[in-house]
């Protein structure tokens, strides 16, 4: 069996990557009429000017975006469309911090702060896991359409 995508199909999915769903909506963007993930919009743009223009290292780096992701994450309690999309901007922020703490850590071979990203990194994407699917289940459970 072979499943194949047409490229309008394939950029659909590598652009957006959520469920066309009115569930959904406040996490994609319309834009030039193409549905984008509105985290990945803001976030690593965001992310790569952080790494790059400040060139975030050592342990503060570290506690900053552990702080930043932490309350980044707060837009899951908060139903104000504007405010996330700041929101994700600090998730940006908070994710080139730690990709410059991680290469700061590498680099002086601080295995303790190596540890302390990958530990903080899997917590904060098993959350991500877990309120996605949950997520998606009050969706599945509330539309036809899925």
């Amino acid at each position: 069996m072979k499943i194949s995508l047409s490229p309008n199909d394939f950029w659909e999915l590598i652009l957006s990557h959520h469920p066309n769903n009115p569930c959904f909506d406040d996490d994609v963007i319309i834009l030039f009429g193409r549905r984008i993930c509105a985290g990945c919009l803001f976030a690593y743009p965001t992310a790569l000017v952080v790494l790059l223009a400040f060139r975030p290292t050592g342990p503060e780096a570290i506690i900053a975006a552990i702080a930043l992701a932490i309350i980044s994450q707060t837009r899951q309690l908060i139903d104000n469309r504007n405010l996330n999309f700041g929101l994700r901007f600090v998730a940006g922020i908070a994710l080139g911090c730690g990709a410059g703490g991680l290469l700061w850590a590498v680099q002086a071979q601080n295995i303790p702060a190596v540890l302390l990203i990958f530990l903080f990194g899997s917590i904060y994407a098993i959350i991500r896991y877990y309120s996605m699917k949950a997520r998606i289940l009050e969706c599945w459970e509330k539309s036809d359409e899925f």
